[in-house]
């Protein structure tokens, strides 16, 4: 009896050590009052897509031929804020968080008056009628695109670690997620009169986008771990899913100054199909245990990037083809979205 007392008082400090949580999340468990977690995330975005390309600029003589003129990258501000929980049972984890961005960009060209033949700036979204009054005549002097986009994400997940070393884990994750993208662009081409008179009389023409999607689905994924050091350790997260996705379409332009008379063009569409997504993160944390071990801290920088194709659509009408008006090309643009985070995490 007294050597298996020596024994346990022996083996104290193995079990004490044994019950860090460096590198071993499932520990919490040795400490009952590590349950709750809150996380959030303040981060700059920028965001691209396919079927943006508002006019064409060249100096070729060949109007459809040059580079094509689409809005700039511009970092955002964005959020994310996030709940979680860790399950007494078999070291089971849930979380759920939203994330908001919201973003404004407005460009604008210009070019001087370019005879009939050597177009500088050709307009994408018009009519061809109204093209062929500018080559006739005219010239495009400037060319203006404002696109705004509101993002809204909700996901709910469910994960569990499995240890491969003691600082290296993987962690099997799937979920729900649910998202709300609304985007309006409005594009606008003026023109002028050549100096020596002549020519016709469309001086302006408006375009205007609407696209209102959501979307809702399961997904699947993983996240790794690797402890570099006792508090730091690189992170990493690869999600996909196949979303179902609503989008309501508007479209309209407006001629004014149409030597045929002024006119507007309505353009509507709804759609429901299924959608690709793909989620990808990479960071680098520090953390720390405080309050003899009862709270966790850590904060860290991420980089992530999503992916949803076939989000945007858009219509060109025919324009290099005469009394074609009524003819037009559907554009489906995938859209990215990578944005640069720093992002604190609290367990109590």
């Amino acid at each position: 009896m007294r050597a298996l007392i020596f024994s346990l008082l022996a083996s104290a400090p193995l079990l004490a050590s044994s019950e860090e949580c460096y590198g071993n999340p499932p520990a919490y468990l040795g400490k009952p009052c590590i349950r709750s977690i809150l996380y959030g995330e303040y981060f700059f975005a920028s965001v691209r897509e396919d079927g943006l390309s508002y006019a064409i600029r060249s100096s070729s003589g060949n109007p459809l031929s040059g580079k094509l003129i689409e809005p700039s990258d511009r970092w955002r501000p964005g959020f994310r804020i996030g709940f979680g929980s860790h399950l007494a049972h078999d070291s089971w984890e849930i979380s759920g968080d939203w994330t908001y961005f919201y973003s404004d960009l407005i460009q604008t060209v210009h070019a001087s008056f370019a005879s009939p033949g050597s177009t500088y700036l050709t307009p994408i979204f018009i009519d061809a009628s109204s093209y062929a009054q500018i080559l006739g005549g005219k010239s495009l002097q400037e060319a203006k695109e404002q696109w705004t986009l509101s993002f809204n994400a909700i996901t709910f997940a469910l994960s569990r670690p499995y240890y491969l070393s003691r600082q290296l884990s993987v962690r099997p994750q799937t979920g729900l997620l649910a998202g709300w993208i609304d985007q309006d662009v409005e594009i606008s081409y003026l023109t002028s009169a050549p100096p020596a008179g002549g020519g016709n009389d469309v001086v302006a023409y408006q375009t205007m986008i609407q696209n209102d999607t959501w979307r809702a689905g399961p997904f699947f994924g993983g996240m790794m771990d690797w402890y570099i050091q006792r508090k730091f350790r690189f992170f990493g997260t690869l999600r996909a899913a196949v979303l179902y996705r609503s989008l309501h379409f508007n479209q309209t332009q407006v001629s004014v100054g149409n030597s045929g008379g002024d006119f507007r063009l309505f353009l509507r569409d709804a759609s429901h199909r299924l959608q690709p997504w793909l989620d990808c993160q990479l960071g680098l944390a520090w953390g720390t245990f405080f309050r003899c071990s009862r709270h966790y801290f850590e904060a860290g920088l991420q980089y992530e990037c999503q992916y949803f194709w076939h989000e945007f659509e858009s219509r060109v009408l025919c324009q290099q083809i005469s009394n074609s008006q009524d003819r037009s090309v559907n554009n489906l643009g995938d859209l990215s979205l990578q944005s640069v985070a720093l992002r604190l995490r609290l367990d109590f």
